[in-house]
């Protein structure tokens, strides 16, 4: 995420605020106060897997984030995700991971297939505890 295009941290702070989060409280286990402080002004820039976790610790669901930010396009590539993620169904999340990493593999130009996979990874092992993310995908969002 480029700092210039960081109109994510503004919104995670008014929904952080909205439900009178602290900034300690949200950005507990994932990075410190003043990173994140930074990043909701958008001085600062954090990986999209830390944003996820960031978004579990205010209890939003990142397609919740998302719906308003993103094009409908990729709206739509992660719904399928956001489906099997609400119905615990981490035998969907797994294939859907799966392919996706396929299709990266297949054409790493495409960064598409590289973040459905990575959020079908992070949404398993939410609900897994168990991590399926390769270190050289992860090296790559983060």
């Amino acid at each position: 995420m480029n700092k210039k295009d960081n109109v994510y941290g503004q919104k995670y702070r008014k929904l952080r605020v909205l439900h009178h989060i602290s900034l300690v409280n949200a950005a507990k286990n994932v990075t410190n106060k003043s990173t994140l402080a930074e990043w909701e002004k958008g001085k600062d820039n954090l990986s999209w897997c830390k944003v996820i976790q960031l978004l579990f610790n205010i209890h939003i669901q990142p397609i919740e984030f998302l719906e308003d930010s993103v094009s409908s396009q990729l709206y739509g590539a992660i719904t399928n995700i956001a489906v099997a993620y609400r119905r615990n169904d981490m035998q969907q999340l797994i294939i859907i991971f799966k392919e996706n990493l396929k299709k990266y593999e297949g054409d790493t130009k495409s960064k598409d297939y590289m973040f459905q996979a990575a959020i079908a990874a992070n949404f398993y092992e939410d609900l897994s505890e168990h991590n399926v993310c390769p270190s050289i995908l992860k090296d790559k969002i983060t």
